[in-house]
């Protein structure tokens, strides 16, 4: 079942590689009166290969994404002050969806190893050696809510969205077939997944870890998942090469084109502070 469910993943996760190479693209990020604005947007990855995911570093004028290295996938850091790259790793396999953890002394992400195993690790932003994170659970996709909880897109014959406790070691499940955009909520007590039960109609959620309740906010755009908070109220999706900013109480503002290209826009990340966007973008 492992292998099979890998290579399930694998077509979920890089769709945009049967219609081009998606590359990262980085810009500046402003809400204005009409909803928000993206300019200086510059190709930061430019690679022939496939390069996603990208998460920026809180308290560094940083982002790490994943690239392709050759036959491997690895993990670089994007410094957009010095305006260079450094490899983050160099091993076989792919790694995939780097992501600072609370204590920002490691980043986790997922990595496929050629031998078919895919766990979730922990590499050292410093020196040392990566760990697992998880043992003997295939994760996809996966979101940090504090030091010890931990929130994921499980693979199995069931897609799960999992909860993980690892000071408590305990496992709940608190959906089934989720998106892979999971993300907590800005300066409220939730955590946000896609509920993809109606392959007709996709929701956003949100979960309470304290209440354990479910909330439902909105149906997504047609065919878009892939989403990030602006704030506690309002995030942003990709549709086709432009971005919508859906805002509760109001809904979604009419999408502002992003690249004049044909193509369809993946990932989104905001910088801590909200100044910077980094946009994954693969053209027709």
């Amino acid at each position: 079942m492992r292998y099979l469910t890998i290579v399930i993943l694998l077509l979920i996760t890089v769709p945009t590689q049967a219609q081009s190479n998606p590359e990262v693209y980085l810009g500046d990020f402003e809400l204005t009166e009409d909803g928000f604005s993206v300019t200086n947007l510059e190709n930061i990855s430019n690679n022939p290969g496939y390069d996603n995911q990208p998460s920026f570093v809180p308290n560094m004028p940083a982002l790490l994404f994943s690239s392709q290295r050759g036959e491997s996938t690895d993990i670089q850091l994007f410094d957009y002050e010095q305006n260079n790259s450094i490899w983050f790793t160099s091993s076989e396999g792919g790694k995939y969806s780097p992501t600072v953890m609370p204590d920002s002394d490691y980043f986790s992400s997922v990595w496929l190893k050629p031998n078919g195993e895919q766990l979730l690790w922990k590499f050292p932003l410093a020196e040392g050696q990566p760990e697992v994170i998880v043992p003997d659970e295939v994760i996809g996709y996966h979101s940090w809510f504090d030091e010890h909880t931990l929130y994921t897109f499980v693979l199995g014959d069931t897609f799960t969205f999992v909860e993980f406790d690892l000071e408590e070691n305990s496992r709940t499940v608190i959906a089934t077939n989720p998106g892979r955009s999971i993300h907590k909520v800005p300066e409220r007590n939730e955590v946000s997944f896609i509920d993809k039960n109606d392959p007709t109609q996709w929701i956003v959620k949100t979960f309470n870890p304290e209440t354990r309740k479910i909330r439902t906010l909105t149906a997504t755009p047609e065919g878009s998942e892939d989403m990030f908070w602006i704030d506690a109220s309002s995030f942003l999706i990709g549709q086709g090469n432009g971005l919508m900013m859906w805002k509760e109480g109001h809904g979604f503002i009419a999408p502002k084109p992003i690249f004049e290209k044909a193509g369809l826009i993946s990932r989104i990340a905001l910088s801590q502070d909200r100044t910077k966007i980094a946009i994954v973008f693969a053209e027709e």
